[in-house]
């Protein structure tokens, strides 16, 4: 009993740190969104305060995420490190049935950031570097990412983003880009060829039930990722699938992102 309540209150100090960072500030607000009492938040404010996670404006009486958050966020790959051990032995189960590069990627502002890479072992494949960034709207992770994203942060991030041309396919058209996400959302995958660099080619399916959008990714030669789209497509989602009860397993929280 002891263990489900703990796990309760730290599914509701995410819960408070989400609605923190997407700029919901009073403790009123708060409350009406997680609809849990004041007395509640307060308590969860309070304890999440003596730990450097939140702070409070002593005149507006309004609360922003604390000096220790933006500490951890300098340092992106410690702050997701369990992510990639969650999903590392499905991306290397991947590896080895298509011999593709597979790659964890997360949305960092306007740009996508990849966590955690497995190499292909193909002769002719795709080697990001580890951490490298690109624009959050081109390639087939990148629209995962953004599809994932809840409509309104999606409208006020695309609405300062510029499209610039990253590969000879990338969009560079918002409402195009938002035809396409729509189409992602309900299809439940996105795939993409040229979009990043040419001749290249992505396949990509969401993560779910982590604190933010994930996307799993396969990447490699278009001529091959065409070939084997249907059968790389089923294997993605057994993969999402697992992944995603293995991150369910370990935070005891199930949540979609959308």
């Amino acid at each position: 009993m002891k263990a489900s309540t703990e796990i309760n209150s730290i599914a509701r100090a995410a819960e408070v740190l989400k609605l923190l960072s997407s700029g919901v500030e009073k403790m009123t607000e708060i409350s009406r969104r997680l609809d849990v009492n004041k007395a509640t938040v307060h308590r969860i404010m309070k304890t999440l305060e003596s730990k450097g996670l939140v702070s409070q404006d002593t005149a507006t009486r309004k609360y922003y995420l604390g000096p220790l958050i933006q500490s951890l966020a300098q340092n992106p790959l410690m702050v997701h490190r369990i992510l990639g051990q969650l999903a590392v032995g499905e991306m290397e189960r991947l590896r080895d049935k298509f011999g593709e590069t597979v790659v964890l990627q997360i949305r960092r502002g306007g740009q996508r950031l990849i966590l955690e890479k497995v190499e292909g072992n193909q002769s002719i494949r795709y080697f990001p570097e580890n951490i490298e960034t690109s624009p959050v709207h081109a390639g087939a992770g990148a629209k995962i990412l953004l599809a994932e994203m809840n409509r309104a942060e999606l409208n006020m991030l695309l609405a300062r983003l510029d499209l610039v041309k990253v590969g000879p396919n990338t969009l560079g058209d918002k409402k195009k880009l938002l035809k396409d996400l729509e189409d992602i959302r309900s299809q439940g995958f996105a795939i993409s060829f040229g979009e990043t660099i040419e001749g290249g080619a992505g396949v990509a399916v969401p993560i779910r039930h982590y604190s933010c959008p994930v996307a799993l990714v396969i990447v490699g030669p278009e001529d091959r990722i065409k070939e084997n789209r249907a059968v790389i497509l089923k294997e993605l989602a057994l993969s999402s699938e697992t992944i995603s009860e293995n991150i369910a397993s370990v935070t005891g929280i199930k949540s979609a992102l959308n």
